[in-house]
């Protein structure tokens, strides 16, 4: 099963990545347009930005894939992949998108990173042990990560309930501060659980 980012939260996404390339093209534009004509500098701003922009959005939609041997996240520039016995719980932290809920994890679950820069940055932020849902789908414990998770992973959601919540304290070593912070500002922690079926 591979869950990619929500419709809505990729329109946003690639607005602003639009938008960063367009601005990115104007200086050469300029150029352009003083050397040659207008028409060729819109013309190259238009073509360079549509190339970049469908470059960047293959290489960088998220992905979530999940099975019955565990979960493989990749947003892009590295991936995390472990097992459902990994997962510790659930909580709700500050990252660059802004608070979501997430799946913690017990240790570290880098599984690449395309380099030793991006490995290092993961690991000081810790974004190698936790797996944001929250961004993939808002809904996600009524959609198929919530399936999945109820189906191979049942005591996660049995033991954190409708909140959620995560008690950071319980991971050892979890770490605190930063653009990881554990965050109390879920807009979808207190989101109800979908009702079981009867046996």
């Amino acid at each position: 099963m591979v869950v990619s980012a929500a419709r809505r939260g990729r329109w946003r996404n690639d607005a602003r990545t639009v938008a960063l390339l367009a601005l990115a093209a104007v200086p050469v534009a300029l150029v352009v347009a003083l050397a040659v004509n207008v028409t060729w500098a819109v013309a190259y701003a238009v073509l360079q930005t549509a190339f970049l922009t469908y470059g960047v959005r293959r290489r960088y939609v998220p992905k979530l894939r999940l099975g019955p041997g565990g979960l493989s996240f990749e947003p892009g520039q590295f991936q995390l992949k472990c097992g459902w016995d990994d997962v510790a719980g659930i909580d709700c932290v500050d990252l660059p998108s802004g608070a979501t809920e997430v799946l913690m994890l017990h240790r570290s679950a880098l599984h690449w990173a395309v380099d030793g820069a991006t490995r290092e940055r993961v690991r000081a932020k810790g974004w190698d042990r936790l797996v944001p849902v929250g961004d993939l789908d808002s809904a996600w414990r009524r959609g198929p990560i919530g399936e999945a998770v109820r189906r191979w992973a049942p005591a996660v959601l049995d033991e954190y309930g409708a909140e959620g919540r995560f008690t950071a304290a319980r991971l050892a070593g979890g770490r605190r501060g930063g653009r990881g912070a554990w965050s109390r500002r879920c807009p979808h922690r207190h989101e109800p659980e979908p009702s079981s079926p009867p046996p």
